[in-house]
């Protein structure tokens, strides 16, 4: 009961916060309300669960002229507006789910630096999810996105080996939840294990420096398999992009797609990532890209040094606006150190390189800040679950 009464504040002091849209709202309320009202007269204890996750940190950048950010969400970051920021990764999440028979309702919300440099809370979960049998389900709401291998933990930074994944990458599509349905099968061919989905929906997004985001006609295909240490990720995803940079300055709706590619091995000594991901566009808007990543870490007791490399190269670069398309490479070296039960430390260098006459993906450029710029970061966060 405690339980429940504590997940229906939190989801009421979200959408006071008139965070989430007014049907996801009003969706969520009445999931709580009923699972509440069904609590009441059986014992609910054993599904129930509140989960939380974060990451508290700071990075240092020798930019004076830019700033080093993890995403296009965020207004400045590590650089030119602060030498050590904690905004670049810091972040808590608390997750509230609660099932009955086959039913499961989960609502999380997420409190980190936004596109108007606060920290106001955002509901990035909300929905339900009805299985069929034990091999179909369909889950209808707000929920991750999953075209990146790690889309389902991407904000959780506790299940990943490096302080961020590679930013060329998770760069290309940053849009991270879709509001719709998906729809989950899973099947076995012989020892290899798979899930297949098949998402519809659409979004609205608020970047950095006023720019707001509508995709529409959401399409997308995965298929995620395992086999012994093995786990591939397969996705292809199309969707109608409409972005708008400010009130008077609104770019042409244009076609996106992306495909996405992993591949992780962890026999509990060794865990290698390695994942690409290919966009489509007009080239006369915007230019098609190429990322890839690779991390390699291995296991030391508590202790995993790794590396990583991630590239970003422009496929089509036809633009006609004076300006080159981005292009960069940031090469990662540190260390985790799972020093508590749940609680890991991690420190870890970057070097990242702006190619192809770009300013790569450093942000809040200043006057004379050069292009094909580099600068070094050091990051040193503790990341957490509970």
């Amino acid at each position: 009961m405690q339980l429940t009464q504590a997940g229906s504040a939190f989801v009421g002091f979200l959408f006071e916060r008139k965070i989430m849209s007014r049907k996801l709202a009003l969706i969520a309320l009445v999931l709580v309300s009923v699972y509440s009202a069904s609590a009441m007269a059986v014992d609910f204890s054993p599904v129930v669960s509140v989960n939380g996750f974060g990451t508290v940190g700071a990075v240092h950048s020798n930019l004076d002229l830019a700033d080093y950010s993890n995403s296009a969400f965020q207004p400045d970051g590590a650089g030119f507006n602060h030498k050590w920021s904690p905004e670049v990764d810091s972040l808590f999440g608390l997750q509230l789910a609660g099932s009955y028979r086959k039913w499961k309702v989960v609502v999380q919300g997420v409190t980190k630096q936004n596109p108007d440099d606060n920290w106001g809370p955002i509901i990035e979960w909300a929905n339900v999810r009805y299985s069929f049998n034990d091999h179909f389900s369909a889950k209808v709401g707000r929920f991750a996105m999953p075209t990146y291998m790690g889309s389902d933990t991407r904000l959780v930074h506790y299940a990943n080996t490096a302080v961020r994944p590679s930013t060329e990458l998770y760069r290309l599509l940053p849009v991270t939840t879709t509001d719709g349905i998906d729809l989950s099968y899973g099947f076995s061919t012989g020892p290899i294990k798979h899930t297949t989905r098949v998402v519809w929906g659409r979004n609205r997004t608020a970047f950095a420096n006023n720019a707001h985001g509508r995709n529409k006609g959401i399409w997308a295909i995965v298929n995620d398999m395992e086999y012994g240490d093995f786990t591939v990720h397969a996705a292809y995803q199309i969707r109608q992009l409409h972005l708008v940079q400010s009130p008077t300055v609104t770019f042409k709706t244009q076609p996106f797609r992306i495909a996405d590619l992993g591949i992780t091995y962890d026999n509990g000594k060794w865990v290698i990532l390695v994942e690409a991901a290919r966009t489509w566009l007009r080239p006369e808007l915007s230019p098609s890209s190429l990322a890839y990543m690779v991390n390699t870490g291995l296991r030391f007791g508590k202790f995993t040094p790794y590396v990583q490399y991630g590239k970003l190269d422009p496929v089509d670069d036809v633009l006609n606006s004076g300006t080159r398309s981005p292009a960069s490479n940031t090469k990662t070296a540190g260390v985790r150190w799972d020093f508590y039960r749940n609680l890991a430390l991690k420190a870890q260098y970057d070097h990242a390189q702006a190619q192809n006459g770009s300013r790569g993906g450093f942000i809040h450029a200043q006057p004379g800040y050069p292009v094909d710029g580099s600068a070094d970061m050091v990051s040193v966060v503790v990341d957490f679950v509970f």
